[in-house]
Formats: C-alpha cells, structure tokens, sequence
C-alpha cells in the first residue's frame, strides 16, 4: 500500500494567519488542574491569550472547548485591525450581554451575543463597543456556532453565522491603542458584561480572504466541531471537508479511509459507512479479505459486515476469491446462499452492487431469490450480452424502471458497459415475500458469469440522498466515479460523514489498523490468516507452521500441529489446541530485555490438575523462564518462574464451549514495572525489577517442552503480538483497538477507551 499523504487542512496554509486559538490541541492549552492559565498561539506570531483577572477558563476534555465564565485573559493581538477576516468557533449558554472579543477602550473591536434590546433577539454580532455594534446574524441557543467577521477599514464591515450570508453594517475604523481580550469588558479594573459559554476555536488573517479561502476555514471549522450540517446546501463544504491539496480526494491509497483526520482533534472526518443508512439486512465487500472462509482460493464463506451475521455459503461449484472480489463462473454452476430469509417489498426492497460481467452468450442471473417465482437480477436478452442489451428481471422486478447504472436512471445500455465494473442501483425490486438471497441463480440453470466486487441491501428503503451516499461510497471505492453523471453530488468528492455521528453510531469505516507499523514489534501470529498471504487452509486442517507477520521472520513451527478452525472467534479463524498434546515453538523474544505480548484467547476447557499454558519456554532448568498460564481455575498468571505475578480473579470458565467468552490479554515487562491487562483494563501490577536471563525459545500452546495433559493450553488462540520493549500510550490502545473490534470484543473494553466506540484508523 502507498503511504498516506496527509490532507490535513491546516489554516496557517493560507497567508497572512496572525492568531490561531484551538482548544482541540491539548499542547496549546496549560492546565492547573481544569484552570486555563494560557492559551498558547498556534499561528507563530507567539500572541498568547494569559489569564488576566477574575475567574479562570475551565475545560473538561480536549473535545469541550473552553469554557468561560466571568472570566478574562489578555493577548498581544490588536484591536485596531485596518483589514481582517476572523473566524470564531463557539456555544453560547446566555441570549444576551456577552462579549466574547474585547479591547479595553470602546473604540477596538468587538465581538460577542448583543444586548437584549437588539434584533433579532439571539444572534451574534460585531462593532465597537456594546453600544454601536450593529451587524448582527441570528444564531441557535446553546447550539456549536461558527461566525465569520470581515472587514476592510473604512470600507465594508460584514458577519455571517454558520457559512450563510453576509449581514452588512457601516463601514468602520479602529482606533483604540489596544489589544484584543477575551472573555468580557473590563471596566475599573472589573470584567463586566461577561461572556458565558464555550469558546472552541478563534482564527484571525490580516486580510479580506477570498470567497475560497473563507469557504476553507468555514470548512474546517465546521466539520472539526460538528457544525457542518448548519452549513448552506450550496456550501463547498456542505458534504466533505476541505483539504491541504486542494484535492477531493485522498491519493494513491485504496479506500474506504478517513479522509480527513484533523490533528489532535476528537472530529475528523472519516468515510462514509453504508450501515448508516437505515434497514442494511447485508453487506458483502470483496475489498475485506477478513470476511471471507476460503479452501485454498475457493469461497466457501462470504460474511456479511452489516452486523447482523447473514453470510453467504457455498451451494455448488466453486466460486473462487481473486482481486478482492468473487468469480462465478456459470459452467462450474458457481452458487453462494443464504441461510436466513429476508422479507422484500415492492416499495421497499433496495439492492445496489458492482460487478463485472463475463458474457457466454447465455441470460445471467447476478441475484436471485428462489422462494419467489424464481425472480432475479438478470443480464442478457435475444443476442446474450451483444449490441444493446437488456438488463432487468423476470415479472416486471423493476418496477417502474426503478434502477441507476452508474448513478443514471434506466440508461441506454451495451454490452461495454457491463463487461467493465459498474455500479448498479436497484430500487423497490418488486419481489414480494420472504426469500433467501443468492449470488448468481440455479433456476433454469441461469448462473452467473463474472466478479462480483460488493453487495448491499437495503429493507426500509432509501431516499434520493442515501441512494447518492451509498452510490458515492460505492464508485469512490471502485473507482468508478467518472462514471457518474456530471450532476451527481459525489461525482468530485466522496460522501463523508462526522466522527460525532460515527462516534453516536459507533460506526467507523476505515482500511484496518496494521500492528507492523508500532516501533518494536518482533512477532504476529494471526489465526485467521495462519499462512500469512491471505490463503487460509482448511477448516479442520493442522497447522505445522503459523507464519510470522511482523517481518522479523520468527515463525511458530516444530511442534505437535494444532488444528485451524474457519470461524471459531467472531467468525474469524483461530488455531484450536487440545490440551495435551499440541504447541508450536518460535525463537526467544523476551530474554535481557522489555516486552510486551497482547493475547486473543478463548477457553474450551476448565484448568486441568496443573496449570495450562498459553505462552512458555522450553525447558525447566532456569528459575528465569517466563510463561503466561492459567492456574487454580481463577487465576491469570505472569510469571518468571517461580517469580509470579498473579491476576487472581478471571472469570472460571463457563463449562460451555458454545458460550465461552474470548478475552484480550496483555503482559508488558520493563526492569521496575510488570503489568496484566485483561480487555484493556490494568488489572495487576508489579515491581519486579530482574531481567529474564534465559535464552530458551517460546512455546506457543504449551509452558514446557515436554507436552502434558497438565501443562498444555485447551483452547483457541486467534492472535498474539510480541513487541521489544514497552508501547507507549497511544500505542497500546491502539493495539488493544485492532485486537478488539477485529475479535468482536471492543464492547469490553473500558468505557473511557479511545477505541471503544470505532476502531483505530489506518496508521
């Protein structure tokens, strides 16, 4: 994959920045305690707002703003600006009588919620003092709120609230000696008309910036804090937020990615996710290899994204997973099929998908639904794919030429069209009833013949917006976006969606975390993908080598082969041990020296007489031997042997296979500090401060060399990561984020976590 070019919009891009407050960079913002006593500069002119008198600002978090209450501070930044544009980013808790931006001499320049007395009665406005601002714009209570000054000295004085239109008043000049203030007016060395509210962000260029350049850092502001669907419909930044390249798009990466990730801020903008459109029944994307069980290249599996575990099985053939999409071939009578059955409407029923087809000459039939008549999405007509073509179903299933190719309804089609990836949009398919789905039809043998690359459906149905959003999504992702009509909202960018509402949805679409990329890392061991290439064996089959990931080249081998199993752990595949007899061995990668070691597991059998052991050396002739075990049912143990840390209340195993829970296990070791994390949470501490001196090769499945009944682990393990040394932070969360939402346990991680509610993005 070619590395991210970072498209972060950064304001000091546009000349002339002379003061960037941004309460999202936690750097800038110096704390006693929740106190703000400085607000630091981020434009480079160093013009610090410093707590001056009355109460301090206050924070919570780094995504809450600041917030002020009577409260007051200084900077170097004039009053007495001759040209500006200034944008504030902010959430009053009052109607009326607050001042946000002040000088000391009525004369300067402010800002702030007007007098009471003012019309209309909420809004925002600017001028010289609290008695002649006049320019005023309405603006919601309580409510995230951008506004964007400008004005040219003696010329033009304008205001806008959330990007909308300018409200003009007299043209004005400043002259006050002084500088401008923050939180209210001072008056005899008091702060009166106070501003009470949150204060999230304030950018100031000494200029009249261009529509473009305004348009940008409305942009930026209004995605960073939440306000862009305040913005105009018409606005550039209505659907996506802007970038450093000036480009709609993030270059020479695969997507879905975030497209934006603003630094240091809790909101960027990631991705557009399908699942947040109402009624998603399935969503099979070729693009995730993780959701495939696969015999050699053969799909045995497909499994849905959408939550909701409807996965498509092999019926016949052998329709096989090859440049991240599944190829039908009709002579194989290639055929995958749900279990469950789905109820369609004729209004409601929507499905959109892309594929390529493969003409025989034959009717092909992409998707079907054998409970009702027979009915399907089929190509084909009296020529089979020659010259024009029809495309459609059987009993009228597109009612009212209810579907788009490529984004235009019902166009004139060829056989070109169909023969390259393209996009189909089918919208209230007239198939009435409760039906299973099928990819490609065994009715009148009308198989497929193609790739199918991705398919979603839809049972509440879409308005034209989600129809454009999912279309967007789609042709972005399969570059397929000049196919779009010249109209089409997301023909030049694609649909982006706030971190807040993926946050409330808990919803992330991103390309996965990738553990190689964390300083140090030594060992990975992916159980659903043993062979390390994609190529997963057989349900069933043992393992004799589990491929090393990390690149360090430390495979697991020479043991007694454990037995892979397609979907043991969140319909992913694990190595399966017996408690007996099986374990692998890989090299020494803890001796002399700081480690850490993260664990996906899942028990499928109580503690046998001794202890079983998931991770160990070879041999007992050291008392320095480190191993990671379970003893006396309940308890976790990190041990340097006969040196133990212990976690003593683990939850005993349930008795039953089915409903055993899976956990995310963590051990980390610096001389000084020895730790157990269970799902993220430090659950044992300790100051063991001796190296492990051993040089004895790790042991995976087993604690000893000699393989026991006692001794061994009986159980799954779906991943194990081995890094040199200690992660820092921001590293282990995002390890535990990976492990987590990949292993389906991001439920159990603390509610605090930075990766409980999406996954970590693309690193």
């Amino acid at each position: 994959m070619a590395a991210f070019q970072s498209l972060n919009f950064n304001p000091t891009s546009i000349s002339g920045c002379q003061l960037w407050l941004d309460s999202a960079d936690s750097s800038t913002v110096l704390l006693s305690g929740a106190n703000v006593s400085t607000w630091r500069d981020k434009s480079g002119n160093s013009r610090n707002a410093v707590y001056s008198l009355s109460n301090f600002a206050s924070r919570s978090s780094s995504n809450s703003g600041i917030y002020f209450s009577n409260s007051y501070y200084t900077t170097t930044y004039t009053a007495d600006v001759t040209n500006e544009t200034l944008f504030i980013a902010f959430r009053s808790a009052s109607p009326s009588n607050r001042i946000m931006l002040s000088s000391p001499n009525p004369n300067g320049r402010f800002v702030g919620i007007p007098d009471g007395g003012i019309t209309p009665t909420y809004s925002v406005g600017f001028g010289k003092d609290s008695v002649t601002w006049g320019a005023t714009v309405p603006i919601t209570s309580n409510a995230n709120v951008l506004t964007t000054v400008q004005f040219s000295s003696g010329s033009f004085s304008r205001i806008s609230a959330n990007g909308g239109s300018y409200s003009n008043y007299t043209a004005l000049t400043f002259n006050s000696g002084s500088n401008t203030n923050i939180g209210g007016v001072l008056s005899g060395g008091s702060v009166i008309i106070p501003y009470v509210g949150v204060i999230y962000e304030i950018i100031a260029y000494n200029s009249v910036l261009s529509a473009t350049s305004t348009q940008s850092v409305e942009g930026y502001l209004a995605w960073k804090w939440g306000i862009q669907g305040s913005l105009p419909t018409t606005h550039p930044f209505y659907n996506i937020a802007p970038n450093s390249a000036n480009l709609p798009y993030p270059v020479n990466i695969p997507v879905p990615v975030p497209s934006q990730a603003f630094s240091l801020s809790t909101n960027p903008l990631v991705f557009f996710n399908p699942t947040t459109v109402p009624g998603c029944q399935f969503w099979l994307d070729g693009l995730d290899s993780s959701r495939f069980t696969l015999s050699g290249t053969t799909v045995n599996a497909w499994l849905d994204k959408s939550g909701n575990g409807n996965t498509f099985s092999r019926v016949s053939g052998s329709p096989s997973y090859s440049s991240n999409s599944v190829l039908f071939l009709s002579a194989n009578s290639d055929l995958l099929r749900t279990a469950a059955s789905f109820i369609f409407s004729a209004t409601n029923s929507v499905i959109f998908y892309v594929a390529q087809v493969i003409p025989n000459g034959n009717f092909l039939d992409i998707i079907s639904f054998p409970e009702v008549s027979g009915r399907s999405i089929r190509y084909g007509g009296a020529g089979g794919l020659v010259g024009t073509t029809s495309f459609g179903g059987d009993n009228n299933d597109f009612a009212n030429n209810n579907y788009y190719i490529n984004g235009s309804l019902n166009p004139a089609t060829t056989t070109s069209i169909y023969t390259v990836p393209h996009l189909i949009s089918a919208i209230n398919v007239n198939v009435v009833g409760n039906t299973r789905v099928q990819l490609s039809d065994d009715f009148f043998s009308r198989f497929f013949n193609g790739r199918i690359y991705e398919v979603l459906f839809y049972n509440l149905g879409v308005t034209t917006n989600q129809r454009q959003q999912v279309e967007g999504y789609l042709a972005w992702k399969w570059a397929l976006q000049s196919t779009l009509p010249s109209n089409h909202p997301f023909r030049n960018s694609p649909p982006g969606l706030s971190a807040n509402l993926a946050l409330s949805l808990g919803r992330f679409q991103g390309t996965s975390f990738s553990p190689r990329s964390i300083s140090g890392i030594q060992l990975w061991l992916d159980g659903n993908d043993p062979n390390g290439n994609g190529v997963v064996p057989a349900s069933g089959a043992s393992v004799g080598t589990w491929v090393d990931k990390s690149g360090a080249g430390n495979n697991a081998t020479s043991g007694t082969s454990p037995t892979f199993l397609s979907s043991a752990i969140n319909n992913l595949g694990v190595l399966s041990f017996n408690g007996s007899t099986q374990f692998l061995s890989s090299t020494d990668l803890y001796s002399n020296r700081s480690f850490s070691v993260f664990l996906i597991i899942r028990r499928q059998g109580a503690n046998n007489s001794g202890s079983n052991g998931m991770i160990g050396g070879s041999s007992l002739s050291t008392n320095q031997n480190m191993i990671i075990l379970f003893s006396s049912g309940t308890t976790l143990r990190f041990a340097f042997f006969n040196n133990d840390l212990d976690y003593p209340s683990f939850p005993a195993y349930t008795g039953n296979t089915a409903t055993e829970p899976s956990f995310l296990i963590e051990f980390t070791y610096t001389p000084g500090t020895r730790i157990i994390f269970v799902n993220g949470i430090q659950v044992a501490l300790d100051g063991n401060t001796s190296n492990l001196s051993s040089s004895l090769g790790m042991r995976i499945g087993s604690w000893l060399g000699t393989p026991s009944s006692s001794l061994n682990f009986n159980g799954f393990i779906g991943e194990i990561i081995v890094l040199n040394g200690t992660p820092n932070l921001g590293s282990r969360q995002s390890i535990e984020g990976y492990l987590a939402w990949k292993w389906g346990l991001q439920g159990s991680l603390p509610s605090n976590h930075p990766f409980r509610n999406f996954s970590p993005p693309p690193n």
